[in-house]
């Protein structure tokens, strides 16, 4: 029964509904954040995060609300059997907000920026340029924005990039420079690309753009999501030694860090959670 799932819109929102809560108890969260053996090359290069923090707990915790909520789950089902035939899932969500992500809390963002050595290079700066290649609805992107705010009293500029109109409408709720192509942006401090390589038509043109977008100093925070499969939107966990093999390969990147992380969607618990039993 654990591997059940059962079809239908209707179906499937009771049964989340019901079993959601037993689902996550049993999880070791801890797991999240532990690697196996890593290829020697690269596993001088990985960095353990300690997690989940209580930031991550908070937002896991109004996930499995919002999950819970029965009527507003039914309702974005039936909506979805509507608009899934002249929309793409990533418009669907836009248009009902939801599917926002959570990668990284305040906290972890600024224990990885700080142990990469992104601080110690800006010391003296009193402005930043930020830019979030497929930021969806700029929930994680606000997040990173308020670490570096928190940081230092840093001016912000943040930019964004994002294929999906209604999507973009949200990052222009959230006053983001939305840019059509990340070429009309030059001399970045910190690029983030999480979980887009894997849906972009080349990754080594967009690595190629990353690379040439960044200021001599910048940094680029890149996560895959892996199993690696283009296209495909289902896996729900990120980043090891496949995307430092690929970054390696590529060769015009210093890989000073890598580490393994979750991304979760508001309010799809169970789905997360199957993913990461896989």
């Amino acid at each position: 029964m654990s591997n059940y799932r059962p079809r239908g819109a209707i179906a499937k929102v009771f049964f989340d509904r019901i079993h959601n809560d037993d689902v996550i108890q049993q999880i070791d969260m801890t797991t999240w954040y532990t690697m196996g053996k890593l290829p020697r090359k690269y596993g001088g290069l990985y960095h353990h995060l300690n997690g989940p923090d209580e930031l991550t707990l908070e937002w896991l915790e109004r996930s499995k609300k919002t999950s819970g909520r029965f009527w507003l789950q039914l309702c974005h089902e039936v909506a979805k059997l509507f608009l899934n035939m002249f929309m793409t899932q990533t418009d669907i969500n836009g248009f009902l907000k939801r599917g926002s992500m959570f990668i990284l809390s305040e906290m972890q963002f600024d224990e990885f920026l700080t142990a990469g050595g992104f601080f110690q290079h800006r010391e003296r700066q009193s402005a930043l340029n930020l830019c979030d290649i497929g930021a969806g609805d700029g929930e994680v992107t606000l997040r990173l924005v308020h670490t570096l705010q928190q940081k230092r009293s840093w001016q912000v500029t943040t930019y964004a990039t994002e294929s999906s109109w209604t999507m973009r409408n949200r990052l222009n709720e959230k006053n983001f420079i939305v840019l059509e192509t990340l070429n009309q942006i030059h001399q970045a401090d910190l690029i983030v690309c999480f979980n887009v390589l894997d849906r972009c038509f080349d990754p080594h043109v967009m690595l190629s753009d990353i690379y040439e977008s960044l200021d001599q100093t910048g940094f680029a925070l890149i996560a895959l999501v892996l199993p690696y499969s283009h296209y495909v939107e289902k896996s729900k966990y990120s980043c090891c030694y496949i995307l430092c093999s690929f970054l390696m390969q590529w060769g015009a990147f210093e890989i000073v860090f890598n580490t393994k992380l979750l991304y979760f969607v508001l309010g799809w618990v169970r789905d997360i959670i199957e993913r990461l039993q896989m």
